[in-house]
């Protein structure tokens, strides 16, 4: 892991990411753009009151003044808005309907497998859908009402705004 992060940092220089250290024994790093992990690496406890928390620390460098927080118009910045969104496994296939704060960021992770569950089962990974909110509570609502609706709703709300249901993923990214 550590050649693999040396290659990352190389690669990517100026990058934030995250220091593991205490959880593999060395410092490792794991970018910030990774996304989630399904499940955390065993380690071992060190003898310390309180668990030691990870630190955001800069890929390939150890100066401390470059911690700062990156510019608004960062191209990594996640899109921080409450949205519910639909995917499909295909056209007229199966449906999944969510809600979440960064939209970006939850799609990558449905389409990279890494929600277990559903998604992960049937092969869902085309965002066809979505819509954006001013709060979480009335994405909540949103979704709650959603999936409530028959099927036939649900495709005459995408054929709508997506007749072509085509993925709308790399949009977002641009």
């Amino acid at each position: 892991m550590r050649r693999r992060a040396a290659a990352l940092a190389a690669a990517n220089p100026g990058r934030v990411g995250l220091c593991l250290g205490f959880l593999c024994g060395g410092g490792d790093w794991i970018p910030a753009c990774a996304g989630m992990t399904t499940s955390i690496p065993s380690f071992r406890r060190r003898p310390e009151s309180s668990p030691p928390t990870p630190q955001l620390c800069q890929l390939g460098t150890t100066d401390r003044s470059s911690f700062r927080r990156k510019p608004e118009s960062s191209t990594l910045r996640p899109m921080k808005q409450p949205c519910v969104y639909i995917l499909a496994s295909a056209r007229n296939g199966t449906l999944y309907t969510g809600v979440t704060s960064s939209l970006i960021q939850r799609v990558w992770q449905h389409k990279n497998d890494l929600v277990e569950g559903f998604t992960r089962k049937y092969r869902i990974h085309t965002l066809v859908w979505f819509e954006m909110h001013e709060t979480m509570e009335s994405a909540i609502r949103r979704e709650k009402a959603i999936k409530e609706w028959r099927r036939a709703w649900k495709m005459a709300l995408i054929e709508k705004g997506n007749p072509g249901w085509v993925d709308l993923y790399p949009g977002l990214l641009d």
